[in-house]
């Protein structure tokens, strides 16, 4: 599997991800596992799921180990179109809690070593990529925020060092 879950609020994206450990739980509740049924599944996924949601942001807060601010960049799926966008944030939990929509699947891609969000919402599903902004990237943001617009100044971030993946061992 190239993509890791870290957190979703998706039972289909849940299930998916953790049926196994869903079966083996409920088979530690007592369930034979000869009579466990996918209605069962899906009610223990969409219990487990609102026990992880406070518990995703707190982790984000404790085990967040990026050094300032974090770029996230976006493919933005609107009612009327596709559209690139961005935001330069305080933080990884700040970014994740203010890309986050309706439906939420966090993950790290392993293929291109990234940590991405997936937002689901009533228009489409917006795609962000997260970026630790580098010491260099924030003297880039001094010199430059107020002369360029925000596509150039997140264009001109990813260049040369000015921001780096997010770890994936740091996140967990």
């Amino acid at each position: 599997m190239n993509r890791q879950v870290i957190y979703t609020d998706s039972v289909c994206d849940y299930v998916e991800a953790y049926k196994s450990d869903i079966i083996e739980q409920l088979e530690d509740n007592g369930f034979n596992k000869l009579v466990i049924t996918s209605d069962m599944i899906y009610e223990q996924a969409s219990s487990n799921i609102e026990l992880d949601t406070s518990d995703l942001f707190d982790a984000l807060k404790i085990f967040d180990r990026t050094h300032g601010r974090v770029l996230a960049l976006a493919d933005l799926g609107l009612w009327n179109g596709r559209f690139k966008g961005g935001k330069i944030t305080r933080n990884l939990s700040d970014a994740v809690t203010e890309a986050s929509e309706d439906s939420n699947t966090l993950y790290y891609e392993r293929k291109g070593a990234t940590l991405s969000l997936e937002a689901r919402h009533h228009d489409g599903t917006n795609y962000f990529v997260f970026y630790e902004v580098t010491s260099k990237g924030e003297d880039y943001i001094q010199r430059n925020e107020c002369r360029l617009t925000r596509e150039e100044l997140h264009n001109e971030l990813r260049k040369n060092g000015r921001t780096r993946k997010i770890d994936f061992a740091i996140v967990l």
